[in-house]
């Protein structure tokens, strides 16, 4: 099997995905790899590829369940509808017409900035598009990158639009804003947060776009048209931007939770077909962080700046997440924090820049731990309530049989809340519960779990190790 490679296409976001041929079944290790790449770039990029719609769906279903295409209202629907558009889970991008009659639907010419289906109360998770006819020239999509754009909004005006909402409508327009006035019962329309925080990546985005953004609730008119103009500006700013020239057989996957996207225009006349399919999405929340997690974040992506080695940054990091255990508000917390048992892990934060990783554990009382090394990465296991000791274990055969391993243990060190341990690379050790349920805070220098890196699993009586993956990533966020 070819390896994969990712080769970042701009500073702003975006990268093309090699090795990988998406018209076969891709392996777990494959889809997770993939999702790992595109939550760092937002916008993936496969040359090449010849997929039927066949192949297109399943690919689309390795991230969720696909999106059904949205009717327009009748009055609209002449501006939406194709009428070779036979597929609940597809929509043609497309100019192309049989018989005067569109096969597809927002065909020809430029299209402002939007998000794919920002109008709607869930709007789609992901959008995927595949190019089947292209014009000569022309019909460039760009992309922005909104987590970036919600860093450039200025401080009074990020003050002023906390916690308010924007109200989103479509009118199957491609390059004229949408109306506001009068009755919007006929016409899609929702309100979502103006800032949101993505669900997976816990970074915040600016949910705003000039299409079909039309006003803040419960801000005076002009004041709301002028705070959305600045809005549009910043976020179509060019060092912002990925502009993707597209090439025939190229497939392309974004986030519509975190970027707007637009297209360029291109010779009236020529035609062009692109095939969309999508995967479905939930309510949108503001939902900041609790404070504490904020604030550790960011003490430790200065850290992260300032040293390039793991032992290094790890080392200094532990003070760090000793005073994060030692929080009132993150003790409340954990007692809300769901069983773990099963080998899984919450996962509370990966960074998009240094890949570190906050997860979390819940254990219940006397919980027997495995024994097992975290391969490469560097680990700090932090105590948040109850108590929990730490066996560490020396090797003692030398290694060269296959599946066998001698092991004996070394130390045992047992804590409460504010115990926090450091356990190197292929250090071999156990964590295991104490008489009462306990929680801990695991920081982790490089991702661990289904798709990443192979751990060693040791059995002391049998004399036997095994690889295997880490635990199961459950996405949860801690919140104020």
């Amino acid at each position: 099997m070819t390896s994969m490679t990712v080769v970042p296409l701009s500073p702003a976001c975006a990268a093309e995905i090699k090795g990988v041929d998406l018209t076969k079944p891709l392996s777990d290790a494959q889809v997770a790899a993939i999702k790992h790449a595109w939550g760092k770039h937002l916008v993936l990029v496969f040359r090449g590829q010849t997929l039927t719609q066949d192949d297109q769906l399943r690919f689309a279903a390795y991230f969720g369940e696909l999106g059904t295409r949205k009717k327009a209202p009748e009055k609209l629907r002449h501006r939406a509808e194709g009428i070779q558009q036979d597929h609940e889970k597809v929509l043609l991008v497309t100019n192309i017409k049989v018989d005067g009659e569109p096969i597809g639907a927002f065909g020809d010419g430029e299209f402002w900035f939007h998000i794919d289906s920002g109008y709607s109360a869930k709007p789609y998770n992901y959008t995927f598009l595949h190019a089947l006819e292209l014009p000569s020239t022309g019909g460039n999509t760009l992309f922005s990158n909104m987590y970036k754009v919600y860093e450039a909004v200025p401080p009074a005006l990020k003050a002023k639009l906390k916690g308010k909402r924007a109200l989103h409508i479509h009118e199957y327009n491609r390059s004229r804003q949408a109306s506001h006035s009068g009755d919007l019962s006929g016409t899609p329309h929702a309100y979502h947060p103006v800032f949101i925080t993505h669900p997976e990546t816990r970074r915040k985005s600016l949910f705003v776009d000039r299409l079909m953004t039309v006003a803040i609730e419960g801000v005076d008119a002009d004041e709301s048209a002028a705070m959305l103009r600045e809005l549009y500006d910043i976020g179509e700013r060019r060092e912002f931007l990925y502009e993707h020239v597209w090439q025939l057989g190229d497939f392309l996957m974004w986030d519509n939770r975190c970027t707007i996207h637009a297209r360029t225009d291109f010779p009236k006349g020529e035609r062009r077909l692109l095939r969309r399919c999508t995967v479905e999405g939930a309510a949108l929340y503001e939902e900041p962080r609790l404070p504490a997690l904020e604030n550790f974040i960011a003490r430790l992506r200065g850290v992260w700046a300032a040293h390039s080695d793991d032992e290094t940054r790890m080392k200094a990091a532990k003070p760090l997440l000793e005073a994060f255990v030692l929080d009132d508000s993150v003790k409340a917390n954990s007692r809300a924090w769901p069983s773990t048992e099963g080998r899984k892990n919450l996962r509370l934060y990966v960074d998009p820049d240094y890949e570190f990783v906050i997860n979390a554990v819940v254990r219940v009382p006397g919980r027997t731990g495995s024994v097992h090394d975290h391969a490469d990465a560097w680990v700090l296991y932090g105590i948040v309530d109850g108590a929990e000791s730490l066996e560490r274990y020396d090797r003692i055969d030398d290694a060269s049989r296959s599946g066998y391993a001698e092991i004996r243990l070394a130390s045992v060190t047992t804590g409460t809340q504010g115990k926090v341990d450091l356990v190197a690379p292929y250090a071999i050790h156990a964590e295991q519960g104490g008489p009462a349920r306990s929680a801990a805070v695991i920081l982790r220098s490089r991702p661990l779990g289904e798709g990443t890196v192979l751990q060693n699993s040791y059995d002391a009586k049998a004399k036997t190790v095994t690889q295997r993956y880490g635990p199961e990533q459950i996405p949860y966020e801690l919140r104020f």
